[in-house]
């Protein structure tokens, strides 16, 4: 992933950042390269704006430096700043309060939403949500769980399964860590990484929800004999879970 980001960074300064959304462009990229010294000169380009602002909450996100982020962010709120968007400001606040493990806050700005389902960022705000739901009653889930989500935020997807692969967490929060990571993982096309992940688990921290998203993965990675037979299992093992009722639809039983 580092070495098409560097590319992609390499291909857009050949074009001169000639237009606003080429400098935009090139933003994004350093700061996921972690240049954040040549990402912030050419935020000084981009003109007053919630473009701009955006970007500066990327810049602090990345750059570990959420507690910058919540200043800049409630400032900008309480003086109506992004006036018709406050929205998604507060979803600034909410990503920079969860990163930063400042939980109470997180959980108060959730609640003082009224959500559209056509939003763009509902199903951030419901995924959130229910991660308090499931682990608000133990402080050592919820840290992890920032912490995961924050790896994913910033595309350290690598570092993410590692951290959920440690066996720190009981069970149930253990899984729930764990599936979430995978998700992205599908998203991302990293079949082997999920093949990797999983086969090196024991069997006790496997739910049937992960056989079912190793078998859909040695699929889509074209390993079919072998995804099927994950599959295949996991509905004789567990013929009522939802996950093998999807597993048949998948192979067409």
């Amino acid at each position: 992933q580092k070495g098409q980001i560097d590319s992609a960074v390499v291909w857009l300064e050949k074009t001169g950042l000639s237009d606003l959304k080429q400098i935009k462009d090139a933003v994004v990229l350093y700061q996921m390269a972690g240049n954040f010294e040549k990402a912030s000169s050419l935020i000084e380009k981009v003109p007053v704006s919630r473009s701009r602002d955006t970007l500066m909450f990327r810049q602090h996100l990345f750059a570990s430096n959420a507690p910058q982020a919540i200043s800049e962010a409630s400032e900008m709120l309480s003086a109506n700043r992004w006036q018709g968007h406050a929205g998604t400001l507060r979803l600034w606040l909410v990503r920079s309060s969860l990163f930063s493990g400042e939980f109470k806050r997180t959980m108060a700005l959730l609640d003082s939403f009224s959500l559209d389902p056509g939003w763009h960022a509902a199903q951030e705000i419901l995924r959130y949500r229910y991660g308090f739901q499931r682990l608000r009653s133990s402080p050592a889930a919820l840290e992890k769980w920032a912490e995961t989500e924050y790896l994913i935020y910033v595309g350290r997807l690598q570092a993410a399964t590692a951290l959920v692969s440690q066996e720190v967490l009981p069970e149930k929060p253990s899984q729930f860590l764990l599936s979430r990571v995978i998700e992205r993982l599908l998203a991302a096309d990293r079949y082997g990484l999920i093949r990797e992940t999983l086969l090196a688990m024991p069997e006790t921290r496997i739910a049937p929800e992960h056989h079912y998203y190793l078998g859909e993965s040695l699929l889509r990675a074209g390993e079919f004999e072998q995804g099927r037979s994950v599959l295949e299992n996991l509905i004789v093992k567990h013929p009522q879970d939802v996950f093998s009722i999807k597993a048949r639809l998948l192979l067409n039983l």
